[in-house]
């Protein structure tokens, strides 16, 4: 995410994530027990099973090639063979 919200501007990383989780995720809808009133909220990246995490990662990646032109990088390359 630091990628994205360098070329974007953020200054704040939880900004960056929640507006990438908008666009990727959308919201879902859920009831105010205090209101009853239906609200919208953000999915929790945290609460993603690992191939629930690494499918949003691929579509953040498929997203941010196609629409600006930047490649993020695979969490596999980085890794060090011992």
């Amino acid at each position: 995410m630091t990628i994205l919200a360098d070329k974007f501007g953020y200054t704040s990383m939880d900004d960056c994530k929640r507006d990438v989780k908008r666009k990727i995720l959308g919201q879902i809808e859920f009831e105010n027990k205090f209101t009853g009133q239906t609200e919208m909220r953000d999915f929790e990246t945290s609460n993603m099973k690992t191939k629930e995490m690494g499918e949003f990662m691929n579509k953040v990646s498929i997203w941010a090639s196609s629409e600006y032109g930047i490649t993020l990088p695979n969490p596999d390359d980085l890794r060090f063979e011992v």
